[in-house]
């Protein structure tokens, strides 16, 4: 009498949805386990120590799955001959959480060798600055006063949803000059929607107000920079108005 023990023949690959993502996006892994066969695979389980920093989810949920004390582990059970499982697993990036991401998982069955399969997602950063410039810094009253805000971002990362917001100094009225279509003035504050900026891409805005005998004094001013992906950004400049002080005699 003969007897023919089949052997499985399992195959574990990981891939990572992106190889690199903007601080900010998802990032994710697919893992997948198939039986080659001609043997079943008993007792398939998979574990993945997930990379730290993010909050990981299955995502869609997969029975058998689930992610404890930042840890994978799906029990997949036994996988005849030509049959596959795969579990994703994702997590949103942040300014703060935004790194490299290298990840390896394991597949372990009672009858066959353990098999291991790496991938990784690299999350780069924006690297914005905010400026904040006076056409000069002192006047004459009558004369016109401004201020060039630009935002530019040097990080590797694009810079998303970025808005420029400046509380402008109160007397005279302000124009943007010249006119920008993402920029506008309400009520004394100029806000800018510049979107997102790639790597060396800058933006700017160029505010003007003309001064008078009675509108003329030290203007300070802050502008203020928000983007989804970044921290906040200040910068400040003033100008100087100096009036004149005539005065008029006449003596017989």
């Amino acid at each position: 009498a003969t007897i023919e023990c089949a052997k499985p023949a399992l195959t574990f690959t990981k891939t990572a949805d992106k190889a690199t993502v903007d601080a900010g996006d998802a990032i994710g892994f697919t893992m997948t386990a198939t039986n080659a066969g001609p043997g079943v695979a008993k007792a398939v389980t998979l574990t993945d120590a997930l990379p730290a920093g993010v909050t990981w989810t299955v995502e869609p949920a997969v029975p058998g799955c689930s992610i404890s004390g930042g840890v994978l582990t799906c029990a997949f059970g036994d996988l005849a001959a030509g049959q596959t499982r795969s579990v994703h697993v994702s997590a949103t990036t942040s300014a703060e959480a935004c790194d490299i991401y290298p990840n390896t998982g394991s597949l372990t069955a009672t009858n066959h060798p353990t098999l291991t399969a790496s991938d990784s997602v690299a999350c780069k950063k924006p690297d914005l600055s905010l400026t904040k410039k006076a056409d000069a810094a002192t006047v004459n009253a009558g004369e016109q006063i401004g201020f060039t805000i630009t935002a530019k971002n040097t990080g590797d990362g694009t810079a998303k949803n970025v808005t420029v917001t400046d509380t402008l100094p109160a007397g005279p009225t302000w124009t943007v000059n010249p006119t920008n279509p993402a920029c506008s003035i309400t009520g004394g504050v100029l806000t800018c929607t510049f979107g997102n900026l790639a790597k060396d891409e800058s933006a700017s805005v160029h505010v003007v107000a003309d001064t008078s005998n009675s509108e003329c004094g030290t203007y300070d001013n802050t502008a203020k920079l928000t983007a989804s992906n970044a921290p906040d950004l200040t910068a400040s400049d003033s100008v100087a108005c100096k009036k004149p002080d005539l005065s008029l005699t006449k003596k017989a």
